[in-house]
């Protein structure tokens, strides 16, 4: 899990270091079944649990 949210925040990190501008979590979730098929360590992981995540760490970023 602490793997997963590492991912997340270096993905919306770089993703708003190229473009300037920010990515919903809404947005974020859409793109987590192709998440979960390219990287296979998470494709065991609760789909809820990993959209939670995204939702913190949107909150984090003060989304």
């Amino acid at each position: 899990m602490r793997v997963f949210i590492m991912l997340v925040f270096l993905i919306v990190g770089i993703s708003f270091a190229r473009t300037k501008k920010t990515v919903s979590d809404f947005e974020q979730q859409k793109c987590l079944p192709a998440f979960k098929k390219e990287w296979i360590e998470f494709d065991k992981m609760h789909s809820q649990a990993m959209q939670a995540t995204v939702k913190r760490v949107d909150l984090a970023y003060g989304g």
